[in-house]
C-alpha cells in the first residue's frame, strides 16, 4: 500500500497482545512498522515497550476499525471466559 493512500495510521501496544493485530490484518490492515522504545525507569532498571504500527486505507477503516477490532476481541476473550467445557456458564 502506497503511503499516499493511508488514512489511518493505529500504534498498538505488544502487551496486547497479537490478536488484535491478527484480526487487524484479516481485514486489510497492514503492518506498517514494529518499534521498540527503551527509558530509564531508576539508574538501575532500563524498561521497553514494542509497538505495532497499523495502517489502513479509508475504506478498510470505514469498514474495520482498531476499536472493531479490540471489541470483538474482548467479546471473544468474555465468551471463552464464561462457556464451561459442558456448555454451563462459568457463574453456573
Amino acid at each position: 500500500m502506497p503511503f499516499e493512500n493511508v488514512y489511518r495510521v493505529e500504534t498498538i501496544n505488544v502487551t496486547m497482545g497479537t490478536e488484535v493485530v491478527n484480526l487487524m490484518l484479516k481485514h486489510g490492515w497492514k503492518l506498517l512498522d514494529i518499534s521498540t522504545t527503551a527509558y530509564w525507569d531508576t539508574p538501575q532498571l532500563q524498561t521497553s515497550s514494542s509497538f505495532f504500527v497499523m495502517g489502513a486505507t479509508k475504506q478498510i477503516y470505514e469498514n474495520y476499525s482498531f476499536h472493531t477490532a479490540q471489541s470483538e476481541y474482548d467479546k471473544h476473550k468474555w465468551d471463552d471466559f464464561t462457556d464451561g467445557q459442558d456448555g454451563s456458564s462459568f457463574f453456573d
